[in-house]
C-alpha cells in the first residue's frame, strides 16, 4: 500500500485527524510530484492478505506498539489462489512474515534481547531485524553482518522461468523507507499543530485542543520511538514468533 495513504488510515484509526486536519494535509500536499511517487497505487486499500494475522496487529497497536507494514508467512500455496496467488498458472508462492513498526525505546533493549533468545535457542537467525530512528541516516541496531545482504520475503516458482523474487528486505530501501515516513509524521504533525491555532478555520475549541494532542502525539513517535523491521526466516513452521515477543514486552 501506498505508504502516505497507509500512515493516513492509521492515524485516522487511532482518532487523530479530523475532517478539517485532513482537508488541510490534502491542500497542503497537493504538489504535482506528490501524486507521481505511487501513479498506480493511489487507490489501493488493505487486502485479504492480513486477516489472518489482523487480530494480532489490533492488540500490538493496542498496546502502543504501532504497525505500519506487515505479511503472513505462507508455504507454497497456488499462484492462483484468491488471496496469495500472483504471476503465471501452475505455480506456487511463497512468503516470509515480516513486520515493520513503531516501538518505544524504552522497549528496544528487550526486543533485542529477546530476538537474541530466539536465534540461539534455534542455533541459526530465525529472526533478523533493522532498527533505526528519525534522527539517524544509518542503522541503530541490526544482526545482520553483511550490510549488503538482500532478503527475499515473497518469491514464486514457475514452470519453465526463474525464481521470481518482487518483495526484498536490504538496508538501502529501509532506510529510504524510514525517511519517507518520518517526513509524513512530521507533516502531519505541522498540520494538525496549525489547525490547533486556527480559530477562523476551527471555531470549536474542543477540536483545536484534539488537534494540539493529536500533533504532540505524533511528535513523541518521531522522538521518543524507533522504527523496526523484523523477518521471520522460518516460514515452513506456522507459528507467529514475532508476534509472541512483541506480546510479551
Amino acid at each position: 500500500m501506498n505508504l502516505e495513504k497507509s500512515t493516513t488510515m492509521l492515524l485516522d484509526s487511532l482518532h487523530l485527524l479530523s475532517n478539517q486536519t485532513k482537508q488541510d494535509y490534502e491542500c497542503e500536499n497537493s504538489k504535482p510530484w506528490r501524486k507521481s511517487l505511487n501513479p498506480s497505487r493511489e487507490l489501493e486499500n488493505a487486502t485479504e492478505e492480513i486477516d489472518s494475522i489482523k487480530p494480532d496487529l489490533v492488540q500490538l497497536n493496542m498496546n502502543g506498539i504501532i504497525t505500519i507494514n506487515s505479511q503472513p508467512k505462507i508455504n507454497g500455496v497456488k499462484s492462483t489462489d484468491h488471496v496469495f496467488g500472483w504471476g503465471p498458472t501452475n505455480g506456487y508462492v511463497y512468503q516470509k512474515q515480516y513486520l515493520e513498526f513503531l516501538l518505544p525505546k524504552s522497549k528496544l533493549a528487550k526486543l533485542v534481547s529477546q530476538i537474541t533468545a530466539v536465534n540461539e535457542e534455534n542455533g541459526y537467525d530465525t529472526l533478523n531485524y533493522f532498527v533505526t530512528d528519525a534522527d539517524s541516516n544509518k542503522l541503530s541496531e541490526t544482526n545482520i553482518t553483511d550490510l549488503s545482504d538482500v532478503n527475499a520475503v515473497t518469491w514464486g516458482c514457475f514452470p519453465g522461468r526463474e525464481i521470481a523474487q518482487p518483495t526484498i528486505v536490504e538496508k538501502v530501501s529501509f532506510l529510504a523507507w524510514k525517511d519517507e515516513l518520518y517526513l509524513i509524521l512530521k507533516k502531519w504533525s505541522s498540520v494538525l499543530l496549525a489547525s490547533s491555532n486556527d480559530e477562523e478555520s476551527e471555531p470549536d475549541e474542543a477540536n483545536r485542543l484534539r488537534d494540539l494532542k493529536s500533533s504532540n502525539f505524533i511528535q513523541s513517535l518521531i522522538k521518543d520511538y524507533v522504527l523496526v523491521n523484523i523477518v521471520d526466516n522460518n516460514y515452513i513452521q506456522p507459528s507467529d514468533t514475532i508476534f509472541h515477543i512483541l506480546k510479551n514486552l
